[in-house]
């Protein structure tokens, strides 16, 4: 089953073993070799993490350090000690680690850090969401790899459906804002939001985000620019003004997707959109296909269903010295093997979409299925320079538009006004 979601920051509010990935390599070590050595900086429980940390996959690793004749040694900080740490190697100029974890920040970090979209593999390429590079990308250049597939998706209450006479799932737009009108008497209602939460992932911007893309727009040029002030971006929010009067009237005060999880599983409203760490808690340890709450993929707007993807990342510093064996070693972390471990040992669904549908998987928990399905649409990326300060500046606009004090036009120009000079 999955963990309980108790990571930190979700929002961020601010308060195939030994195969090479880039230059090949890896043979199996002998007690003659020299042993070579790799430093992690990563995350501990509850948050991904790699084997060898804790009592997690060390056996998996163990045999992949004998094979490479190489030591890995790991520094594990809570995700929210993380970035503090990173920017304090980055500072020094000089090695420190080789493989960092990263959540988020491969905008400001991208100057210490290597290109690997142009190094990965074609078969594990070929084994990823279409746009599984977008998230860890900056200004065209890939620098991170996901470690697993964390898209948002809708969630919706099978019980409150069925006593509507509702067929399934909001396939469009259309059918997102019928199917909330429709349960609205008072209690419960159509849709839950956390649009209490201005910045980072998971908060009312991004969600506007996921809309901005539905409707065929992007949130900023290649360059990095604003490029959401536009028809798109309005339809986007206008959808959202729209949806008001279905959606829960503390919506906008909601700022705890754990906590809204907990009352989604209580009846307190149809829909909303979340995250798959959060289905412990809507499933409420029901056996898999026999709970109330039932994923499925976000509705289609009016050019596709896309969505957002959580930015956590490897990434390997300019300044390691054996930037291949890094590469190894994040080849390693993403093998089928670690992968399907990653579900079973840690509850992270595994980013390698083969491994996805791996029927063990999908019938341990519902969600698979759907993650699954909605990775074959897009997911752009959302962070920027300034990430917390950019966001929670569009998120203020956004709320202002949502509890009507402006219009959408209005909010997405203020926004773009305000966000220009953060950007650099």
């Amino acid at each position: 089953m999955m963990r309980r979601f108790d990571r930190r920051d979700v929002l961020k509010m601010g308060t195939a073993a030994g195969a090479g990935m880039a230059f090949g390599g890896g043979g199996r070590g002998t007690a003659a070799q020299e042993m070579r050595q790799l430093s992690v900086l990563t995350t501990g429980t509850p948050d991904p993490r790699p084997p060898g940390t804790g009592d997690y996959g060390n056996d998996m690793l163990d045999l992949w350090k004998s094979d490479h004749a190489t030591e890995v040694t790991y520094e594990m900080r809570p995700l929210f000690e993380v970035d503090d740490a990173s920017r304090a190697a980055f500072d020094t100029g000089v090695y420190v680690h080789d493989v960092y974890y990263n959540s988020a920040m491969i905008p400001p970090f991208s100057p210490y850090l290597l290109e690997l979209g142009s190094r990965l593999p074609e078969d594990l390429i070929a084994d990823l969401a279409p746009s599984q590079g977008e998230p860890v990308s900056w200004r065209g250049q890939q620098y991170g790899v996901m470690p697993t597939l964390t898209l948002m998706i809708l969630v919706y209450n099978r019980t409150i459906f069925e006593s509507y006479g509702l067929p399934g799932p909001p396939a469009t737009w259309d059918e997102l804002k019928e199917y909330a009108a429709e349960i609205n008497p008072g209690f419960p209602m159509g849709l839950m939001m956390p649009y209490g939460a201005r910045a980072g992932i998971g908060g009312v911007a991004s969600i506007w985000s996921a809309f901005l893309q539905q409707a065929g727009g992007r949130m900023y040029d290649d360059d990095g620019t604003p490029a959401f002030n536009d028809a798109p971006g309005v339809d986007a929010l206008q959808f959202m003004i729209d949806l008001m009067p279905s959606t829960t009237g503390d919506s906008l005060t909601n700022v705890d997707m754990l906590d809204l999880s907990h009352r989604m599983a209580h009846d307190s409203a149809g829909m909303m959109f979340t995250f798959p760490a959060f289905w412990e808690v809507l499933n409420q340890g029901a056996p898999p296909g026999e709970g109330k709450i039932v994923p499925a993929v976000m509705p289609t707007g009016p050019e596709n269903n896309a969505t957002i993807a959580m930015a956590d990342s490897w990434t390997i510093a300019t300044t390691s010295p054996d930037p291949d064996l890094a590469l190894q070693l994040i080849d390693f972390y993403l093998s089928p093997e670690v992968q399907r471990r990653q579900w079973t040992d840690i509850g992270w669904l595994p980013a390698r979409l083969s491994v996805l549908e791996d029927p063990a998987v999908q019938e341990s928990t519902p969600v698979a299925a759907a993650i699954r399905e909605q990775a074959n649409a897009p997911f752009a990326s959302f962070v920027t320079d300034n990430f917390m300060a950019v966001t929670d500046v569009i998120g203020l606009e956004i709320q202002r538009a949502l509890r009507g004090e402006q219009t959408a036009a209005q909010a997405l120009t203020a926004a773009e006004e305000a966000i220009r000079p953060l950007l650099g």
